[in-house]
């Protein structure tokens, strides 16, 4: 679940705290449920998902994603929004919900058909990068190993 819910006037903001690297932009919606891409934002993907999920219960007002890096928090210029670097010919826009709700369903909705769907094979991930730091690799039993001992 998200850290904190935070609402200002006919505003809501959806926080999670978050202690890695700083990721608070992203291309585009189809990018952060690419399987193959080796940069997906999964902490952008995560807040959207939330911030969705509670927009859906709350649709009356603007509810707006940020994430904090512990990191970064007391830096003067850092910025918690999240934004979509170029949405509509505009650049680095900061998110509402709203913006990007039917985008973000739409994949959601075609992510998760996918994985229920008893005709579609399930398959490993390609990127080994993904199994270094899975709390499931040992589960899976993709050969990894040789590739930890070697990081």
């Amino acid at each position: 679940t998200w850290t904190r819910t935070w609402s200002v006037p006919y505003n809501i903001r959806i926080i999670d705290y978050k202690t890695g690297r700083l990721e608070n932009s992203f291309q585009n919606i189809a990018d952060l449920f690419d399987p193959l891409n080796k940069n997906r934002k999964e902490n952008i993907l995560q807040i959207l998902i939330y911030t969705y999920l509670f927009y859906s219960e709350e649709n009356q007002l603007d509810v707006h994603p940020y994430l904090f890096y512990i990191r970064n928090i007391f830096n003067p210029h850092y910025d918690p929004f999240i934004k979509v670097s170029n949405f509509q010919n505009n650049k680095n826009l900061s998110i509402n919900i709203k913006l990007i709700k039917n985008e973000l369903e739409e994949n959601l909705i075609k992510i998760i058909s996918e994985i229920i769907d008893e005709n579609v094979d399930f398959y490993q991930t390609k990127n080994i990068n993904t199994c270094k730091n899975c709390q499931f690799n040992l589960i899976c039993k993709k050969k990894i190993w040789t590739y930890l001992v070697l990081i």
